[in-house]
């Protein structure tokens, strides 16, 4: 899904919206170049956005999450051949759920970060 369907990092994206890009860019880095494995990396990156209300995060999907040009034809064309087609993130649902109705895939499926209170935890 981040920077295949759609152009953006959303996990960067809510961490830019929070004032920890930099920090959260580091670890991600790191996982990137195999110096950190992929499983702590985003156990210490969601880490970093707890306590982020959720309404910021659902906003990021309307103002700054953009779809790649051509994504939704591609899921219409492939949609009427009947194909299946489902998004498989190391993302969020927060995000794929939405993309996956927005575009019309058939499923999805992603990290769940839990709220509770109206924060992430």
């Amino acid at each position: 899904m981040d920077a295949t369907l759609i152009e953006n990092e959303s996990l960067d994206e809510i961490a830019r919206a929070i004032g920890k890009h930099a920090e959260i860019a580091e670890i991600t880095n790191q996982a990137m170049s195999g110096n950190t494995m992929f499983e702590h990396s985003l156990t210490q990156r969601v880490a970093m956005i707890a306590g982020t209300d959720i309404s910021l995060v659902e906003k990021l999907f309307d103002t700054v999450i953009k779809i790649r040009p051509g994504v939704k034809t591609l899921a219409k064309t492939l949609g009427k051949s009947g194909t299946y087609l489902a998004i498989v993130s190391g993302g969020f649902t927060i995000f794929s759920e939405r993309l996956c109705k927005e575009i019309g895939f058939d499923a999805h499926y992603s990290n769940i970060l839990e709220v509770k209170g109206g924060k992430l935890t």
